[in-house]
């Protein structure tokens, strides 16, 4: 009995190593399984990584800077020969109010028309001011064209500036009958006849921007020009209105305040 107790103990001992070493098979078996699994999602992974089409970096637009300052100080500020504070051309001062045209310019720097420089500011203190908002546009309207003039007399001509017929004129002031051209050159908007009260306009001016539809410029009837000079005149009513045909026979009004 003793030898027959021992002969299943030994019996029941040798099913527990058994059942052990299934468990053992089936645990390494699913460390295998789960082993494969994470190699195929490394292979899937490496795949889909050869195939994507690997976007561009996004570019931000260009920074749209200003072109027309006007010079903001009182006692203007000197023109620079190079783009250095210190190398000042003496003598050569654009006066407060002048407004200049920016050829090329960076964040301290502004060339001019004339070639020189001028500093957009001195430290924190800012000498120029952005004004491209405040321009007023225009049209030759005569040829061959109309010379510059560099004060506002007609005999005061520019000898090489000269705005050909059809030019699109940029101007930030209005005297009388002349605009300031930025740069300090006039042009004259009309030519009066004092013994005939005839007038010839030489200028026309551009529509304001927010009175366009698309790209078509504003055509006011002759009743809606009379009506908006007396709004902006008052007594000073223009003293002739001259009603001119384009090539396309659309009546287009012609203006001559005085």
């Amino acid at each position: 009995a003793v030898v027959s107790t021992q002969s299943t103990w030994e019996a029941v001992v040798s099913t527990q190593s058994t059942w052990e070493a299934v468990v053992s098979t089936q645990s390494t078996w699913e460390a295998v399984v789960s082993t494969q699994s994470t190699w195929e999602a490394v292979v899937s992974t490496q795949s889909t990584w050869k195939n994507a089409v690997i976007a561009p970096p996004v570019q931000e637009p260009p920074e749209q800077l200003p072109r027309f300052y006007r010079v903001e100080v009182e006692q203007g500020v000197t023109y620079r020969m190079t783009q250095n504070l210190d190398d000042k051309f003496p003598g050569q001062v654009a006066a407060q109010g002048l407004v200049v045209e920016a050829e090329r310019q960076d964040a301290d720097f502004i060339r001019c028309s004339n070639g020189l420089w001028l500093p957009k500011r001195i430290g924190r203190q800012p000498l120029l001011k952005a004004v491209d908002d405040e321009m007023q546009h225009y049209e030759v309207l005569v040829q061959p064209g109309i010379s510059f003039r560099r004060s506002m007399d007609m005999e005061d001509k520019s000898k090489r500036e000269f705005a050909k017929f059809g030019d699109r004129i940029t101007a930030y002031r209005t005297e009388g009958d002349w605009v300031a051209i930025p740069g300090g050159l006039w042009l004259p908007l009309c030519i009066r006849d004092e013994a005939s009260s005839k007038v010839t306009q030489l200028l026309r001016p551009e529509a304001p921007r927010e009175s366009r539809r698309g790209n078509r410029s504003l055509e006011w009837t002759y009743d809606q020009a009379v009506a908006e000079l007396e709004k902006d005149g008052g007594d000073k009513a223009p003293r002739a209105i001259q009603l001119q045909r384009n090539e396309s026979r659309r009546s287009q009004i012609s203006v001559y305040s005085g």
